[in-house]
């Protein structure tokens, strides 16, 4: 039973890693509603993290970095110097920094969602509203982590190539964070619930 358990386990995890891909190298990995648009590329790796564990979640988090990383280089924009060294624009070129912030923040979205949902899990809170804080919380301090690097090592780049005064360029940020990263996370919150429940009835948990 164990090792039954196991293989539906990477069966899973394997295909958590295809809708992976598929998201960031596809329209589906953002949807636009309305002037916003919202990512949908962090939502396997909460939901690896919740249903397979931490290991799994943080694995999830290193493919969705990679996977970012080489859409930076094969499909390039402004944006892409901070999360590829291997691309330039003007003056400005990414560095070592550009795979931190690419890749650091993605894995601890996995632990940090498989951690929390398992101290819920401990408490009354029911599993599914365990399952909505989690995914909310994490979606919301993964933002924080990407959008806080971007202003730490690379504010200058990011105030002039996006035209944002670099005195408001933290206000700018809290902004995206407060219209966007508060759509993603409810997002996250809402379409992983039921999915979750779906798929534990095939993978049971061994928290």
């Amino acid at each position: 039973m164990e090792n039954r358990n196991k293989t539906y386990k990477m069966a899973i995890l394997a295909l958590f890693i295809a809708i992976e891909i598929v998201l960031v190298f596809t329209p589906l990995g953002i949807i636009p509603i309305g002037p916003i648009q919202i990512t949908t590329m962090h939502i396997p790796v909460i939901l690896a993290a919740i249903l397979l564990g931490i290991k799994q979640g943080a694995i999830l988090g290193l493919v969705f970095g990679l996977a970012s990383t080489t859409y930076a280089v094969v499909f390039p924009s402004p944006a892409s110097l901070f999360f590829t060294p291997f691309y330039s624009i003007g003056q400005f070129s990414g560095n070592f920094f550009s795979l931190v912030i690419a890749i650091v923040p993605r894995v601890l979205l996995g632990v940090i969602a498989g951690s929390l949902y398992n101290l819920l899990n401990k408490t009354k809170i029911s599993k599914s509203l365990s399952v909505i804080i989690a995914s909310v919380l994490a979606t919301i301090l993964h933002t924080v982590m990407v959008m806080s690097l971007i202003y730490i090592f690379f504010g200058k780049q990011y105030s002039e190539l996006f035209n944002v005064q670099l005195s408001g360029l933290m206000i700018f940020i809290w902004l995206t964070l407060a219209t966007n990263g508060f759509y993603e996370a409810l997002f996250a919150g809402f379409l992983n619930w039921p999915i979750v429940r779906a798929l534990q009835k095939v993978v049971k948990e061994e928290k």
